[in-house]
């Protein structure tokens, strides 16, 4: 069932780059990725909006190349956040 992640993160703009150009993001599209979305909020944080396949596809990026590439750019007080998770409902793509 595909999942709609969403969180705010207080990982900037900056950083949020260079984690993508590591992880080669646009490059190497991560198994079950279907959309990927960041905007910079008013405060400079980071809003995050996610469609993945499952959410074993997005818990598996994660442990294997997301959290591990934010860790070694940001440090470990900037990786917990409370995402919510919801089932896809609909998605239209042009």
């Amino acid at each position: 069932m595909p999942i709609v992640l969403s969180y705010t993160t207080n990982v900037g703009p900056d950083e949020y780059d260079e984690v993508v150009d590591r992880l080669r993001y646009h490059d190497e599209l991560p198994e079950g990725l279907i959309m990927h979305t960041a905007a910079v909020t008013d405060t400079g944080e980071l809003r995050v909006i996610d469609i993945w396949e499952s959410r074993e596809h997005h818990d598996r990026f994660l442990a294997i190349r997301g959290c591990p590439t934010l860790l070694e750019v940001a440090g470990e007080q900037r990786v917990a956040q409370d995402a919510e998770v919801l089932e896809l409902h609909s998605l239209v793509r042009p």
